[in-house]
């Protein structure tokens, strides 16, 4: 599972038999979070929403050229693209789509096609509740990232070729681009891969991060035409590089105890939260220690170790794609893996004391004007 590099670029291979198919992702560490960057000594805007547009164009290009259907997902830190493939096609097509994402010769008009349907899409799940909540619980969760739901919006409208291609000059970048390969893949033939020589460059984004003193509990209430509601635990801290991935499971096995797996768990730099669904809207803060006992924690375990089981097996294509998002936020999967396997009661207790993280809780409710409602 040692990473290496494909023409510079990082990759990892999960060799594993599986009838001849490959599942591939190629990650980009940008994404929703990434309104500002510095580059070449100054500040520069590149638009929340630029990665999404970048990656729509991108699938609909491999699709007009290659008649191949890939998958993309934008999340808070990276966007990847991902997709099945064989023993015989995946070296091909994935040169082919790498090429494309470095092409600085954008077809203009796709693109504008491409950002219409997204505008048009958003327009659409803006009006599912589901959609809506998540998106804008976002701003909680991810607080430290400075994400606005509302300046998404604005960008899907404002951001043009020229934002792509400041994406593409800055971000397309050999310590920025991750290749995970699950399958039979071959580490000297993807060596040999086509592709263009890239340079890596001084590039950082920036964010306006909150003083943590001044945090608190946040709640939004808002009458609609129906009813949906989620919360979210954030685990303040001051910024972290170390621990992540044991921080990930540790907080994994929490939320796994308090939701049974109804939650979203967000770990990286910055912030650390889980996010929860169908469960009541209360105080849940107290119960994050008080859920902790040897038993909890050994069912939790078991219960996570299933469920990547499942996704292995049945879900190959997603599994990928949670390795990108995950490196992006500085998390191994398979470290993760052993760490949930060797973790036990009493070092998650020791590592939420070395922590000492302030709990705050955010709530989104959308509810029927002649429904009661409120927070527990």
């Amino acid at each position: 599972m040692k990473m290496f590099r494909t023409k510079g670029l990082l990759t990892q291979i999960n060799n594993t038999h599986l009838d001849g198919r490959i599942f591939v992702s190629i990650n980009i560490g940008v994404g929703f979070s990434s309104s500002w960057i510095y580059a070449d000594d100054e500040r520069k805007f590149l638009g929340s929403a630029t990665s999404k547009l970048f990656s729509n164009y991108i699938k609909a290009v491999v699709k007009e050229k290659y008649s191949l259907d890939i998958h993309s997902i934008v999340s808070m830190n990276s966007t990847s693209f991902f997709w099945e493939s064989s023993e015989d096609h995946y070296l091909q097509e994935t040169e082919n789509i790498i090429n494309e994402m470095v092409n600085p010769v954008i077809n203009e008009s796709l693109f504008k096609l491409e950002k219409q349907e997204t505008i048009e899409r958003f327009k659409t799940n803006y009006k599912n509740l589901e959609f809506r909540g998540r998106m804008k619980m976002l701003e909680f969760s991810s607080k430290n990232r400075d994400y606005h739901f509302d300046q998404l919006a604005m960008d899907l409208q404002n951001v043009d070729l020229e934002n792509v291609k400041l994406l593409q000059k800055n971000l397309l970048i050999p310590d920025n681009i991750f290749l995970f390969f699950h399958g039979n893949a071959n580490k000297e033939d993807l060596k040999n891969l086509k592709l263009p020589t890239l340079t890596n460059k001084n590039v950082r984004f920036l964010f306006e991060i909150p003083n943590l003193a001044d945090l608190q509990d946040e709640s939004l209430v808002v009458n609609s035409k129906g009813n949906y509601q989620c919360g979210c635990i954030k685990f303040e801290r001051l910024p972290q590089e170390n621990n992540l991935t044991k921080e990930y499971t540790v907080l994994d096995i929490i939320a796994e105890i308090m939701f049974n797996g109804d939650y979203t768990l967000d770990v990286d730099l910055l912030d650390a939260s889980i996010t929860y669904y169908k469960h009541p809207l209360k105080t849940y803060k107290n119960e994050v220690l008080n859920c902790l006992t040897e038993e909890h924690v050994e069912i939790a375990k078991a219960n996570l170790l299933k469920r990547l089981g499942k996704s292995l097996a049945l879900y190959p294509n997603e599994f990928t794609e949670t390795a990108g998002r995950l490196f992006f936020n500085k998390i191994n999967i398979f470290e993760w893996k052993e760490t949930i396997l060797d973790i036990d009661y009493q070092s998650i207790k020791e590592f939420l004391d070395s922590r000492d993280y302030q709990i705050r809780e955010g709530y989104l409710m959308y509810h029927k004007e002649d429904i009661e409602s409120g927070i527990i």
